[in-house]
């Protein structure tokens, strides 16, 4: 089963689950707040139509995700201090 890290907005944990592709968690195992977010992942899993986009279109994807999640925690951290 493949593993995906997850970040709890809640208490800020942050830790990696062995789940199936489709299966996508909610509750932090911490907080047990529904506040779970999957965070992105370079590695992604094989698909035929993933390999015809090449690395190239994948390091885009997860640079772009990055970007996203970055802002997202920029703005947390700008709610944090006000």
């Amino acid at each position: 089963m493949p593993s995906y890290n997850y970040r709890c907005d809640s208490c800020g944990e942050q830790s990696t689950h062995f789940h199936g592709m489709n299966d996508l968690l909610t509750e932090c195992t911490s907080c047990h707040a529904t506040t779970l977010k999957k965070l992105p992942s370079i590695i992604s899993s094989y698909s035929p139509d993933r390999v015809k986009e090449g690395a190239g279109q994948r390091v885009k994807e997860f640079i772009e995700d990055s970007r996203k999640l970055l802002l997202e925690e920029k703005e947390l951290s700008k709610k944090e201090y006000k």
